[in-house]
């Protein structure tokens, strides 16, 4: 199986930056396959205005310049584009290739030895590794004695990055897309914090991590002022409150919670304040069955039996794969004190009609399905109140939509 490495650039009115990043993209050693450059800003940008910056235009790997389609003035809107374009080629071209992520910001580069080294590290994992991480350089001077290098843990946890910065961010991130698509993609809800919060998820996916060995191939700029880590900035802030409030139920222990409030107030200048226990309340997800200490039978009924689960199923041209997922549905619903389905339909006419059928016979066995329609879809407009997210919808009414879009139906649906 061959591999393939996809470099993903988001940019922001900062052509400058831009063009050290391409050029440290076109330098590489190990030459990537494909370099995307997603523009974010309101400045237009072309291929033919990125090919000038090379001298050199044998070494420029094959070249996209596309403009944001998702949220506008957010990096993850940007990748998310990309990634989303990177999917449909892939499966349209239906290879057996492995294909791996690079991102990097518009405003930090990669030493020449950057790609090389992922691959390499990959290579002595048997290939096994999903996700690669190497040290960066923190650039926070023009005095290079000031500058500080920065290695990953080595074992990186939910816990950890709950608790303190991982040191993964967008530029030393490289990622096998199968992975990157079942976390789930960059949350384009937080306004920061978004590379913990994918971290987090990659983990809970079973993705396995390797650090690049003792080297820094990437240097991250920390002399730019308007920054999403700028100590008590807006944006920070509010990607602070919403990480936390994504992830203060993982936060068992006093200590967790006590050092992420610390670290917030310290680095940040951010006070995450106090929850009322009425919102502690609302807010509590039920225990999760897998997570139950109790290892006496009876006590495990006894809290099955006081669960209800929320299921949302995106349903395609597949029908033999719902049908399974909802005979097992079935038969572990009596254990359960409820059971709630919603089926997102995302196929052509005729598999509808199937799986229409699919879902009348078990609704007539007492399984709690909705079918989410476009007729549904357009009664709940309300719920996506992000105008991007509105237009999404309304562009691909009658069309398979993809798995970023998909995703992000089904869980606006399920948590409102």
């Amino acid at each position: 199986m061959t591999t393939k490495v996809y470099c993903i650039i988001a940019t922001h009115n900062r052509p400058e930056l831009l063009k050290e990043a391409v050029l440290s993209v076109v330098h590489q050693t190990q030459h990537v396959d494909c370099m995307y450059i997603v523009n974010d800003g309101s400045d237009s940008l072309t291929s033919e205005e990125v090919r000038e910056w090379i001298d050199d235009s044998n070494n420029l790997p094959q070249l996209t310049v596309m403009t944001n389609k998702r949220k506008r003035n957010s990096a993850s809107g940007a990748w998310n584009t990309a990634i989303e374009h990177i999917e449909n080629i892939e499966q349209s071209k239906q290879e057996d290739a492995d294909i791996f992520l690079a991102f990097l910001d518009d405003d930090d580069t990669w030493e020449s030895i950057h790609i090389e080294t992922c691959l390499q590290t990959l290579e002595h994992s048997a290939g096994k590794a999903d996700v690669i991480v190497s040290g960066i350089v923190r650039h926070t001077s023009e005095n290079c004695s000031h500058n500080h290098a920065i290695h990953p843990p080595e074992d990186i946890t939910p816990d950890l990055c709950m608790v303190k910065n991982p040191h993964i961010q967008g530029s030393n991130l490289f990622v096998r897309l199968e992975k990157m698509l079942e976390a789930g993609l960059f949350d384009e809800n937080l306004p920061s914090c978004t590379d913990r919060d994918l971290v987090i998820r990659l983990l809970d996916v079973r993705s396995t991590f390797s650090s690049v060995d003792q080297k820094w191939t990437v240097n991250h700029n920390s002399l730019l002022q308007d920054r999403l880590s700028t100590r008590g900035s807006e944006t920070k802030t509010n990607g602070l409150r919403l990480f936390y409030h994504k992830y203060r139920h993982r936060m068992t222990d006093s200590r967790s919670m006590g050092e992420r409030k610390g670290n917030a107030s310290e680095l940040f200048d951010f006070d995450i304040g106090p929850f009322s226990e009425e919102e502690d309340d609302k807010s509590q997800p039920p225990k999760s069955v897998s997570h139950c200490t109790m290892t006496d039978s009876v006590g495990q009924s006894s809290l099955l039996k006081r669960t209800v689960l929320l299921c949302g199923i995106i349903s395609d041209k597949n029908s033999g794969r719902i049908t399974k997922t909802l005979k097992c549905l079935y038969e572990f619903s009596t254990e359960l004190l409820e059971v709630h389905i919603y089926v997102l339909e995302n196929s052509s006419a005729e598999s509808l009609d199937l799986l229409s059928l699919e879902i009348d016979k078990w609704q007539k066995k007492g399984l709690k399905i909705v079918r989410i329609t476009e007729s549904l879809l357009c009664q709940w407009k309300d719920l996506f109140t992000d105008e991007w997210m509105q237009d999404c919808i309304e562009s691909t009414v009658g069309k398979r939509r993809s798995i970023a879009i998909s995703r992000t139906i089904i869980q606006k649906v399920l948590y409102a």
